[in-house]
């Protein structure tokens, strides 16, 4: 259980992330109704899992006496989480004052979130005592994509939208594609170490599982099948994510 805390936060922070993306890629602006709750709940995700980071090293008051390197991979995504988590802050702010925010400020915030997505694979990348996470395009590429899928799942059920524009349904078939690609690339690190596969294929099953739902929701379909291609994709991210945490050797 040691890497609970790094899995809080790849996952959580990463579909924080993922779903501050979805709405600026696919939404000139938040909508109309509640603008404010994408912003909201992008900051709480992101904040559990910044906090939750924390206790990798011990607790929390450690963590800010530590020795600050900013070569290290950890500390790149710290930074980039907090920077991201300002951005959405203030955005926040705006909705709630304004009803609504600059398209601008919400491009800095994407761009934050894929800096945040990217830094949290490529930090395990670096790790050379640990072969099965010091591969650049398997490890990033699933971090990226599983944060990118579960994110754009998430926001389909926050505002109740379905895939049905172009647009959401480019935007789906990528972020399955890629996941598909990242998760088969890493099965092939595991083998090639004896690693477990086992939970890493299951995570891939249901995360097109949940895709699946997403599309087979029609236009105007509730939260049903919203909620449930976002729980699966979820879990199937969960399984991936935590298969690569338990193949750690360290």
């Amino acid at each position: 259980m040691a890497n609970l805390p790094l899995f809080l936060f790849t996952l959580l922070g990463g579909m924080a992330a993922g779903t501050y993306l979805a709405e600026t890629c696919l939404e000139r602006k938040h909508g109309d109704a509640n603008p404010w709750l994408v912003p909201a709940v992008a900051l709480a995700l992101v904040a559990v899992g910044a906090v939750a980071a924390t206790f990798h090293v011990g607790n929390i008051a450690r963590a800010f006496t530590l020795h600050v390197n900013l070569g290290a991979g950890m500390t790149q995504e710290v930074l980039l989480a907090a920077v991201f988590g300002v951005l959405v802050l203030v955005d926040l702010v705006l909705c709630a004052a304004k009803k609504q925010s600059p398209f601008a400020l919400r491009v800095c915030g994407a761009v934050a979130a894929v800096l945040l997505m990217l830094s949290m694979g490529h930090a395990y990348t670096t790790v050379l005592g640990n072969p099965v996470w010091a591969q650049p395009v398997a490890t990033i590429l699933s971090f990226f994509a599983g944060s990118l899928l579960s994110g754009l799942l998430l926001f389909s059920l926050l505002r109740c939208r379905a895939m049905d524009s172009n647009a959401a349904k480019a935007y789906l078939s990528v972020a399955a594609v890629l996941l598909v690609v990242g998760l088969a690339v890493q099965a092939s690190v595991f083998a090639t170490y004896s690693a477990n596969v086992a939970l890493l294929v299951a995570g891939l099953v249901a995360s097109i599982a949940g895709t699946a739902c997403a599309f087979a929701a029609p236009k105007r379909t509730g939260a049903a099948l919203p909620a449930a291609a976002f729980a699966l994709a979820l879990v199937g991210v969960g399984m991936a994510r935590w298969a690569f945490y338990a193949a750690s050797v360290l």
